[in-house]
């Protein structure tokens, strides 16, 4: 039989509402840049993907990427740009 890993007592603490806010712009974004293909054209869509694309950076940065990160020996907090140890 194999032992099981020693845990270290790291724990990540993330929001699940802002992974769930993430995933509904993903769609949301997909959808804008299909229509945008559906409705124009090709160059049309890659005209507009990045102004979209800049968009669903920043719904990520505010409500995805900010997690707190317990460890043995201190605690790592990360909100939007900024990550304090």
């Amino acid at each position: 039989m194999t032992q099981p890993a020693p845990t270290s007592g790291r724990r990540a603490l993330r929001s699940s509402a802002g992974l769930a806010g993430l995933a509904f712009s993903v769609i949301l974004a997909a959808f804008l840049l299909g229509d945008a293909v559906v409705r124009g054209s090709w160059a049309q869509m890659l005209l507009l993907a990045p102004w979209v694309l800049l968009g669903l950076w920043v719904i990520y940065e505010a409500t995805a990427a900010s997690f707190l990160r317990l460890d043995d020996e201190q605690l790592v907090v990360q909100n939007m740009l900024r990550r304090t140890s």
